[in-house]
């Protein structure tokens, strides 16, 4: 299938392309369909500012090949006020702090170019996963313990080679480790990285790692 997102019918209110090796999606994410509640693209060349979706969408899925493809921009501030689960990968730039995602978010995933820092504990309250993946996120920490959605699925800051930002300090590690463990896990891929910039955990957290393995989730760290 190929197309842009202005070729989506306007009457469209959920669209969904998974991955192809063929051709791909394109165009400005301001001509998706003005009452689209939740759109998928894998693999494509998309665009535009994150002020411009949509304020219907309550689930965004979409993605570029790693660092390419996908060039959105924008604030997390921007992002559509009922958003409840947010893929962002390609080459996008998007910025903000944890306090800028949409209260009602419970799943933030953004992979790319992105400028996003913040405080762990100010995500959104019922969060069930996050990832924060690039060469240019910032210092991320997590202040004080608190509640997260349930069953939780993955967690992860990760920094890219080159990048110079200071990650979580171990006594954060060690706190979210504690919190996480003390949770209903959920998934086939049950997954903490807290590896990269972020500070090493101490012997605080070798309880919480025990019990997060005895569910079956994959922890890394320093």
């Amino acid at each position: 299938m190929s197309g842009t997102t202005s070729d989506i019918g306007r009457q469209m209110v959920y669209f969904l392309l998974g991955p192809s090796t063929g051709p791909i999606i394109t165009g400005d994410i301001k001509d998706l369909p003005p009452s689209i509640t939740a759109v998928t693209f894998s693999n494509t060349t998309i665009f535009g500012n994150t002020r411009d979706l949509p304020r219907t969408l309550i689930r965004i899925y979409i993605t570029g090949v790693p660092y390419a493809g996908t060039t959105i921009t924008g604030g997390l501030n921007d992002l559509p006020p009922n958003i409840i689960y947010c893929t962002i990968s390609g080459a996008n730039t998007i910025s903000g702090t944890t306090l800028d995602m949409p209260r009602t978010c419970i799943s933030s995933n953004f992979i790319g170019n992105e400028t996003i820092s913040g405080d762990l504990s100010d995500l959104p309250p019922n969060t069930y996963y996050f990832v924060f993946d690039g060469p240019h996120i910032g210092h991320f920490s997590y202040s004080h313990t608190r509640s997260w959605g349930s069953p939780f699925y993955r967690a992860g800051v990760y920094y890219e080679p080159g990048n110079l930002a200071t990650g979580l300090i171990s006594a954060d590690v060690d706190r979210l480790l504690i919190d996480l463990a003390a949770l209903t896990w959920g998934g086939t891929q049950k997954q903490i990285y807290l590896s990269t910039n972020n500070s090493p955990r101490t012997l605080n957290s070798n309880a919480a790692v025990t019990a997060l393995q005895g569910k079956g989730v994959a922890v890394y760290t320093n």
